[in-house]
């Protein structure tokens, strides 16, 4: 049963306290309704009865009793909003109420090592698991990209890179994958041409062994001057593996009337020479062995080699004492010494090229010029000239 609260008239009451009905009960026509919104949480326990009252006198007409189950007047009108409803997650639940007996409790845990990568494989980054054995660009270990010296093309083998494929005039002699396609079988000695062909003159041009290494003549109007310089070094010197052999006195005109010699030195491998070059050698008007040939030790040729033989003064006018200046020419094409011819200064072609027939280099040689003096088709004079060397 609820408790009556309320302020009662001045006046005593004219009915008993059990007179009212609170639920459901008829107050008397003239009694306002009970408010009852509020439901009672629990029923009250069993009163024990109450004597009886004595009867009260007729109570006034009078209006609705407060019982204080109403709001309370100063309530605000506007109440504020409720948090509307939102999904509860189970880590609301674990914050909450704590672990649940199936709920999985976080632990330590080694840092995160990666996806696992197939048997046989690497992870490399972004480029992901990758055979090593196999990859040209992770040969070996992750970021070893196969790039071989003087290759076309190349693969990587157990973790190796080794080439595939040469650019043209190198290739792999040594064997050796870690340096690519290492010769150049076009200037190699030891390789010239093919693998394993070693040059015996220590020099080998454009994939051909040769003895040829040019030639050169000091200036001799002006002493320690180079006047005409070697084609290979572009200086009065022997390129590297090759020697100077056979100095000749080349009789030169400084001025109007002076003279002066400069010596003419013919460059030179080892061994005995080869089929396109087979050195030199100078003999006197009377046919004396005066410059002997250093592939044979006397004035002749190697066998397989003919003489270009041009005619040189020593002394201004000649009287007939012409030396006579050989070149040791093979009779094969190598890319080496290309013949010598040898013009008078009226441009007559006083000894022709035995490769040409005339006084010409072949296509693809050099000429050099060597100024010279030479004597007059009578062979009594002198005048002047130049020597032509073929070389390439």
């Amino acid at each position: 049963m609820g408790v009556l609260t309320g302020a009662l008239c001045a006046c005593s009451l004219v009915a008993p306290f059990s007179a009212l009905r609170v639920e459901g009960a008829d107050a008397g026509p003239d009694a306002a309704a009970v408010d009852r919104e509020a439901p009672f949480d629990a029923p009250a326990p069993d009163a024990p009865d109450a004597p009886d009252a004595p009867d009260a006198p007729d109570a006034p007409e009078a209006g609705a009793v407060d019982i204080g189950l109403d709001a309370p007047d100063d309530a605000p009108d506007d109440a504020p909003d409720a948090e509307p409803p939102r999904d509860v997650t189970r880590a609301d639940v674990s914050r909450d109420l704590g672990p649940a007996d199936d709920q999985v409790v976080p632990v330590d845990v080694p840092p995160d090592r990666g996806p696992v990568c197939p048997a046989g494989t690497v992870m490399c980054g972004v480029a992901g698991c990758v055979d090593v054995q196999r990859s040209l660009e992770h040969c070996g270990a992750c970021g070893n990209r196969c790039a071989l010296a003087n290759t076309t093309e190349h693969r990587c083998e157990a973790g190796v890179c080794v080439p595939r494929a040469c650019e043209a005039t190198f290739s792999d002699c040594n064997n050796n994958p870690a340096d690519g396609c290492e010769t150049n079988l076009r200037g190699s000695p030891s390789n010239c041409g093919r693998c394993g062909n070693v040059c015996e003159s220590g020099l080998c041009r454009a994939g051909q062994c040769t003895s040829w290494g040019g030639a050169f003549a000091e200036n001799a109007c002006v002493q320690g001057t180079c006047n005409t310089p070697n084609p290979f070094t572009m200086q009065c010197a022997c390129m590297a593996g090759t020697r100077p052999v056979t100095g000749v006195n080349v009789l030169r005109e400084c001025a109007p009337g002076v003279y002066a010699f400069a010596t003419l030195r013919f460059c030179a491998g080892n061994g005995s020479g080869t089929s396109e070059w087979g050195g030199s050698f100078v003999t006197s008007s009377t046919g004396a062995c005066g410059n002997p040939n250093p592939f044979t030790g006397g004035c002749s040729c190697p066998t397989g080699s003919a003489a270009i033989s041009m005619r040189l003064v020593d002394t201004v006018p000649s009287n007939g004492n012409a030396r006579r200046l050989s070149l040791c020419l093979g009779s094969d094409l190598g890319f080496g010494f290309g013949g010598a011819y040898l013009r008078d200064d009226l441009n007559n072609c006083r000894t022709p090229n035995p490769r040409t027939n005339q006084c010409s280099c072949l296509a693809g040689y050099t000429a050099q010029a060597v100024r010279a003096i030479t004597d007059t088709v009578d062979g009594r004079g002198a005048m002047g000239g130049v020597l032509f060397l073929c070389s390439r």
